[in-house]
């Protein structure tokens, strides 16, 4: 028999010796029932039952060590010190005895970090409650071999300066598991905090070093892994993600995925790819992808490794279809999100309507192929990482932190902690009205508190505001000469030549201005860094856009981009080196990047590090330039950084259907929800938006007095009234396409909106601007379809919105109380921008993408160039539900019959269109009772309207019939069940009817017809002339 196993046979009687020793009877005297990490922690492997006096110990190592983790994590949850597990002392004294067995056996056990540290945790609990030295001594015995190298039997995984805490140490593939690593610091803390020794703290120094430089390989974009190893296989679909129309059918060609590295491809078979909801296209040109369809995507263990930082290339060959927008991306399994599934970065599919095959790739970014971390585990991976005092201390941790807490929000139901949401403030925007010349150079007039315009233009009376000297200006005069188209001054509204004594420019006295005068201004307004090496110039008026405002004097990479081409253009390269060199200063050290805490540069417009994209563009095309004019090896690390960090970051400036300036987010936004389909609007009850890191939100409080006047607060004229459901205050809205043929002036068709603030309005690094969570409460009282949208970013002179990812409310009239919750990302968040800066970003990302041959950037460049060309035609990007016009025929009723109409409460008081002011009712109870509506002209009703007396006193039962030209009855609708006052009831037949029969079987209270209101709605047929 096997010598491992006789060994721990014998643990009985080994146990009996031990509990002898100890006591238990002073050991019940001290237990606590408080946790040794302050805070219980969740199961961190399988949970098994175990008895601990007949456990069998494999010979296989890594059995031995699987065993060992599970034993130990049973001692902790006898111990009280698991999420969900009560202490369970007798028990915990026996797996206490047979954890101190096992770490003083002649044979060292294959253990791993994870089985090791719970063990130690589990010594160290031993020692609170019994204050036996021996426990504490133990606990270090264990610790040493913890931290000690596996060179030399430990469990330590030195690589260089950085050590790691493995499960399996000696194995050849290392997992680098992150609780492991977080738990084994947090555990040595404790453990050189009781014993006051330092022992550990290299060690602990260099497991925090690791961490530090490879937690963004744990960050897999909408969760954190649990380690470094890649999964054998993901599933990824096809999804539409604005959910409004169901996904146009798509045909894959062919599906590969390359190692950039090796330049390794392989060709996904679709035998290989595991095609679910998907299936051979019968004109044999692929396969046929619909809604959902998926596929596996495996990757060679040969490409892994643990610190891979490059991407792997998803190239997907299909039919760019014509005939209509076509919106698809791909998604990729997820175990936190609701179904399975999070969208997948950067895998938005481009349709152009070309009617051809097109290639498009998808980068795989390492980090997403891992398994992420349960929520529990991430709660506690979040613990640790702020109770742990070395951890707190580095930078990076902390800002990964609060990273780890974002997720948790994200996909965590806990209640955000409500608060108050202040509208926000905005300063006097700068508005530079035109150019003038002083003393032979161009300077910019700006508006001023006092400028009055009307319709853009200035009224040519009031005054202006300061005369700004621009470098920006003063090297556009320094390139070459300055052309002006004609008449330029009636596009501002100028009419007299001058103001102030200072000559407004125009297409023929600019012409007489000279290149030497501003080069002459720029060599001597210079301000230099680091003794000459470097030089900036900077604008000598305060700036202020959006709610950021920079106060003068500042710099700015935009202007820095025209002084690099001015010096350029006149071959002074000596000079344009040294304004490139700028840019690898930070502001701080009075050049023009912000740092980004990760590493990484960003080259700013202001110095109030909102990372502003169209700075970047330009300022990385003037490096390149100047780089390739010059042969300057510090220019081209520079421009480099900025590539880096261009590829980086460029996603998130995407809005879907348009760029957005800034990192900067609206501290307001306006939603609006819109009617899709169905008969009958949910019961809104409360709408937060929650910051998740912080996880505090700002509240609108639906139904509640003032509503409309409080702010945040709902507007809008298709808000119904407030009313009381389940204790809660609500409101429903209504269907505005029925009353509304057209968009109402300054509003839309649909009028239901509610604005709201983020909740929190400073933010410290942008780069990090966390997920915003919208959540909306709402009662589904009938079977219908409703979208949340958001205010465009690309119209400005007119209120209009546009669809968000997962923004559909889905009805199916159950009677149950719900939440929707709408993920909204920093482009979500981002301001109104014109087309101009649109195309411009389009334009300058274009090049920099042929200066790399990068695939990466010239899909970005493309997808901007297609959207700006649709904003151009005056199309949407994102297809959305066209919900048809109506017109309402109540007018065309000639003749209204019914028997037992009280007199003065006849039907024609519910066609007037106004329910305040009088009523039908009928003069005796006894149902069914009945009218008819007679109509000027054969009809087809799409809709008809019904407002019965009130919330408590409505139709419950009732049906409605029309008749046609020939005299034949058809039935309009059939209606059961039916609850609430407003009722709007959808025709189940197109065909026309000349006259409306409602007979009513059973109403809620009283059992007479009490109706207020009657429409009647005929959808327009687009085809038809006006």
């Amino acid at each position: 028999m096997n010598g491992k196993y006789l060994r721990f046979k014998l643990f009985p009687f080994l146990f009996i010796l031990l509990t002898a020793v100890t006591g238990c009877g002073t050991q019940d005297k001290l237990w606590k029932d408080t946790s040794v990490l302050e805070q219980r922690m969740p199961l961190l492997v399988e949970k098994v039952d175990i008895q601990f006096t007949d456990i069998k110990i494999s010979t296989d190592a890594e059995s031995e060590q699987a065993t060992f983790e599970k034993v130990a994590q049973e001692v902790l949850c006898d111990a009280g010190e698991v999420e969900g597990y009560e202490a369970d002392k007798e028990q915990f004294w026996e797996g206490i005895g047979y954890l101190k067995a096992s770490l003083q056996k002649e044979e060292v056990a294959e253990n791993g970090a994870l089985g090791q540290v719970m063990a130690i945790h589990a010594l160290l609990k031993a020692y609170d409650v019994s204050l036996d030295a021996s426990w504490l001594e133990l606990a270090k015995t264990a610790a040493a071999r913890l931290i000690l190298p596996v060179s030399e039997g430990g469990l330590a995984v030195w690589d260089n300066e950085e050590c790691w805490f493995e499960r399996q140490p000696t194995s050849k593939y290392q997992s680098k598991d992150l609780l492991t690593q977080l738990y084994c610091l947090h555990l040595l803390t404790l453990l050189e905090e009781k014993t006051e020794g330092g022992e550990y703290r290299e060690t602990m120094e260099a497991g925090r070093l690791a961490l530090s430089r490879h937690f963004e390989r744990f960050d897999s974009g909408w969760g954190i892994r649990k380690d470094l190893t890649s999964v054998e296989a993901v599933r990824i679909r096809f999804v539409n993600p604005y959910e409004e129309i169901p996904m146009r059918e798509l045909v894959v060609k062919s599906l590969s995925v390359m190692d950039p590295l090796t330049g390794e491809k392989i060709e996904i078979e679709p035998a290989d790819a595991g095609w679910e909801n998907a299936q051979e296209d019968t004109a044999g040109r692929g396969i046929l992808v619909n809604e959902g369809g998926s596929f596996l995507l495996k990757v060679p263990i040969t490409w892994q490794s643990p610190f891979r930082e490059e991407w792997y290339d998803l190239e997907i060959e299909y039919w760019d279809v014509g005939g209509g927008i076509t919106n698809i991306s791909l998604q990729m399994e997820n175990s936190l999100s609701a179904d399975g599934y999070q969208d997948l970065s950067d895998s938005t599919l481009l349709f152009e309507g070309e009617d051809n095959w097109k290639k498009w790739r998808v980068p795989i970014r390492p980090e997403e192929m891992g398994e992420k971390m349960s929520l529990d585990n991430l709660k506690f991976a979040c613990f640790l990482l702020k109770e742990t005092p070395l951890l707190q201390a580095d930078e990076k941790l902390v800002h990964w932190r609060g990273i780890c807490e974002e997720y948790f929000h994200i996909w965590s139901k806990s209640d955000p902690e409500i608060v108050s949401a202040q509208p926000p403030e905005y300063g006097v925007q700068t508005f530079p009205l035109d150019w003038q010349i002083k003393d032979g150079l161009l300077m910019q007039r700006l508006a001023g508190p006092e400028t009055v315009m009307v319709d853009g233009k200035w009224d040519g009376i009031s005054k202006l505001g300061e005369l700004m000297c621009t470098p920006y200006l003063i090297a556009v005069q320094a390139k070459g000469p300055v052309l002006l188209e004609d008449n330029l001054w009636e596009r501002y509204g100028i009419t007299e030549p001058t103001y102030e004594g200072y000559l407004w420019a125009d297409s023929r006295n600019v012409l007489a201005l000279k290149q030497e005068d501003a080069l002459e201004w720029l060599n001597e307004n210079k301000i230099e860094i680091q003794e000459g090496k470097a030089c900036v110039w900077t604008s000598d008026q305060d700036n202020t856009y959006s709610d950021i405002t920079t106060k003068a004097p500042w710099a700015s990479a935009f202007f820095q981009r025209h002084i690099i081409e001015a010096y350029l253009a006149n071959d002074d390269q000596e000079m344009a080196a040294v304004a490139a060199r700028a840019y690898g200063y930070s502001f701080e050290e009075g050049g023009l990047s912000s740092r980004y805490w990760n590493g990484g540069s960003w080259f700013e417009e202001v110095p109030n590090e909102t990372h502003i994209l169209n700075a970047h563009l330009a300022s990385i095309v003037a490096l390149h330039e100047t780089w390739k004019a010059t042969g300057d090896t510090e220019i081209e690390r520079i421009y480099r950084e900025g590539i880096d960090s261009l590829i980086k970051n460029v996603s998130s400036y995407d809005a879907g259907y348009w760029t957005v300036y800034d990192r900067n987010p609206q501290k307001e936004l306006l939603f609006q929800l819109d009617w899709l389909e169905g008969e009958e609007s949910p019961l809104f009850d409360q709408v937060l938006l929650v910051n998740t890191q912080t996880n505090t939100a700002a509240e609108v409080n639906i139904g509640e007095k003032n509503d409309f006047e409080t702010y945040p607060r709902i507007s809008g004229t298709e808000w119904t009234e407030n009313k009381e459901v389940d204790g809660r205050s609500v409101r429903a809205i209504t269907n505005g396409y029925l009353i509304h043929p057209e968009a109402c002036e300054g509003g839309t068709r649909q009028n239901s909106y509610f604005t709201i603030a983020l909740p929190e309005k400073e933010f410290e690094e942008l780069f990090d601007m966390p997920i915003h969570k919208l959540v909306i409460r709402y009662k589904d009282v009938a079977a219908g379809k409703f979208a949340v949208r958001l205010r465009s970013k690309n119209e400005g002179n007119e209120l209009a919105f546009e669809p968000l990812m997962h923004a559909v409310i889905d009805c199916t009239g159950d009677g149950e109380w719900k939440t929707k919750e709408i993920l909204l990302s920093s482009a979500d968040l981002g301001w109104y921008m014109g087309y101009e800066y649109h195309s411009y970003h389009a334009t300058e990302l274009a090049k920099i993408a042929e200066y790399e041959n990068n695939w990466y950037l010239r899909q970005y460049a493309r997808k901007w160039q297609y959207d700006y060309q649709m904003w151009q035609q005056e199309r949407a990007v994102i297809d959305s539900t066209q919900v048809p016009t109506f017109r309402e025929v109540s007018s065309e009723v000639t003749e209204a019959n019914a028997e037992g109409i009280a007199p003065g409460y006849g039907i024609e008081n519910c066609l007037d269109g106004d329910w305040t002011d009088d009523y039908t009712a009928f003069d005796y109870d006894g149902l069914p009772q009945s009218f008819t509506l007679n109509l000027k002209e054969p009809v087809s009703l799409s809709y008809i309207h019904l407002l019965w007396e009130s919330d408590s006193n409505y139709a419950v039962n009732y049906r409605i019939d029309g008749v046609l030209a020939d005299g034949k009855t058809v039935r309009l609708a059939q209606e059961e069940n039916r609850t609430g006052r407003d009722q709007l009831v959808k025709c189940e037949t197109d065909r026309q009817v000349t006259q409306v029969k409602v007979t009513v079987m059973d109403m809620s209270a009283e059992q007479r017809i009490l109706l207020r209101l009657i429409r009647l709605y005929s959808q327009v047929d687009p085809e038809a002339e006006v």
